[in-house]
């Protein structure tokens, strides 16, 4: 009886140490997918590299994702997630229509902690495939949708590519920026400095 009860309390703590174990397997391989996914491309990634990279177990991507483009879906939802959350905050702010500038000031923040974002739109849009599709219809048109219902009007394409490619360049960029300027656009003073410089573009726009 001594036993049987032992075992019903060690039980649930060795349940909850292998779903622990699982999380952090499947975040250590998401959080490298999505760099190598969005750095390099997804013809250029095999999973055995990915698992290699992310030092977790071999056949860890099939078990827990099951396929390469299951892999690549649930990375993409991962790296638009904290941009997502953010959007949707200042999409219902009380303040309506939202000023520009503020969208502009968020869109770089966002684009300075989450890269990976803008380098897979920009990997996936060199041509048609259903990667590609995935992103819009799941991320960039439900963006676009967000940025349209903050500022209470519709932005032309124009408007559009200058928000994402201004905001993010940099960031999508550092290496180059860093050789060339010796600036790490990582650094605080100058994500505040290049909001300031695109809020500034942005009110000239709207003047």
């Amino acid at each position: 009886m001594l036993k049987s009860s032992h075992k019903a309390r060690v039980a649930p703590s060795a349940s909850h140490s292998m779903q622990s174990k699982t999380k952090e397997l499947r975040q250590a391989v998401l959080i490298k997918a999505a760099q190598l996914f969005s750095g390099l491309g997804y013809d250029a990634i095999s999973l055995a590299t990915i698992e290699a990279a992310a030092q977790v177990p071999k056949n860890v991507i099939p078990y827990h994702f099951g396929s390469k483009p299951n892999l690549w879906r649930a990375c993409a939802d991962y790296i638009f997630a904290p941009v997502n959350i953010k959007m949707d905050t200042i999409a219902v702010a009380p303040d309506a229509p939202v000023d520009p500038k503020k969208i502009a000031a968020l869109f770089v923040e966002m684009s300075a902690e989450s890269p990976e974002v803008a380098q897979m739109i920009f990997q996936e849009a060199k041509t048609e495939s259903w990667r590609l599709d995935y992103l819009v219809t799941q991320h960039t048109r439900p963006l676009l949708n967000k940025i349209e219902k903050a500022l209470g009007r519709r932005i032309s394409p124009n408007q559009y590519y200058f928000l994402v490619g201004a905001g993010s360049a940099p960031f999508t960029a550092r290496y180059e920026c860093m050789a060339l300027f010796g600036t790490d656009p990582q650094d605080k003073a100058f994500i505040d400095a290049h909001k300031a410089t695109l809020t500034g573009l942005v009110e000239g726009e709207n003047s």
